[in-house]
């Protein structure tokens, strides 16, 4: 079988990529655990994985010739050739200035956009670190349906393994977590155990797990709250809790916005609580313009001097709209 190679190149790096047969890009970057996003799934509807491409690639589809891009999803790789990723995402965080401890605990929320830990001494209670990075899933999909979608069709021990693997290297070298909390949507936590998140997006949409218990996790042991449902998961357990809402006799309610929205209503002594999807509508999952929050988004519009002008989150693109002759 002949062998051709792939020149994949990045704002930080360049690299040579053997493959065979005719496979698409985005099979090829999902396979390397290259965290490059294709927030609809692949089905071409969303135009954010836009590439440059170059050599012996597909022309372009009609889905490409409608958004006007060469699309990951939808460009196969024919021979030799080369691509330029026209956005990364990139981790973020900043160790805490104070001592460094060998030993600790970690606190994590595996959040379907963003995975945010603390890393905390046993025994003073202090935060040694804070970090944040993408989820890297959101190579896959940018929602939790499309995930589940994703691990269906085979590709559920990747998205675990590049969510470990980002884990590990949040964590870093010098700390050695000796016991750890993980909490997390229901289907965060069903793929980052490695279990099959199917029935979750059949009816009648019951959670074969709701977990509740330990588990070993990256080699320490680690603590996964109790769900309440197939899409009221650990997290916003975890928010009630520490609301403390639940010990007082007046109404509250708590609204987690994320990519999975989630609100709770407690009142009268009896908690009620639902979810939805939100994600799409701040991500842009099913939309040609607009991103997360991340560089190249523009995050400020005003008007001067009879021109609108805009600031871009650092300072190139903007990535999260494109321009059109029509």
């Amino acid at each position: 079988m002949t062998e051709h190679t792939l020149v994949l190149r990045t704002q930080e790096t360049t690299e040579r990529i053997l493959f065979a047969v005719t496979p698409l890009l985005m099979d090829v970057l999902q396979a390397r655990g290259i965290a490059f996003a294709h927030p609809c799934g692949g089905r071409g509807v969303c135009g954010k994985c836009a590439v440059d491409a170059r050599g012996e690639v597909s022309a372009p589809n009609a889905i490409e010739m409608q958004q006007g891009v060469r699309l990951s999803c939808q460009l196969r790789l024919l021979g030799d050739c080369e691509v330029t990723l026209q956005t990364m995402a990139g981790s973020s965080g900043q160790p805490i200035e104070g001592q460094s401890q060998t030993e600790c605990l970690l606190a994590a929320d595996i959040g379907t956009t963003t995975l945010e830990l603390q890393l905390i001494h046993p025994a003073t209670g202090a935060v040694l670190r804070r970090v944040a990075a993408p989820n890297p899933q959101a190579a896959f999909a940018a929602d939790v349906i499309g995930r589940i979608t994703a691990a269906a069709e085979g590709k559920g021990e990747a998205m675990r393994s590049q969510l470990l693997r980002t884990l590990r290297e949040m964590i870093g070298d010098a700390y050695r977590v000796s016991r750890a909390v993980m909490t997390g949507n229901t289907v965060m936590l069903y793929l980052l155990t490695g279990k099959s998140p199917k029935a979750l997006a059949l009816a009648p949409f019951a959670a074969e797990d709701l977990f509740g218990r330990m588990e070993t996790v990256l080699g320490f042991p680690t603590y996964l709250p109790p769900c309440t449902g197939a899409f009221t998961g650990a997290d916003l357990t975890c928010a009630i809790l520490h609301s403390g809402m639940t010990q007082r006799p007046d109404t509250a309610l708590l609204c987690d916005i994320g990519t999975n929205g989630e609100i709770a209503l407690w009142h009268r002594g009896t908690l009620f609580i639902t979810s939805t999807a939100i994600g799409p509508a701040f991500e842009g999952a099913g939309i040609s313009c607009g991103m997360g929050g991340v560089a190249g988004a523009v995050d400020k519009v005003w008007a001067a001097q009879g021109r609108l002008d805009a600031h871009v989150i650092g300072g190139k693109g903007p990535w999260g709209v494109r321009l059109r002759a029509d």
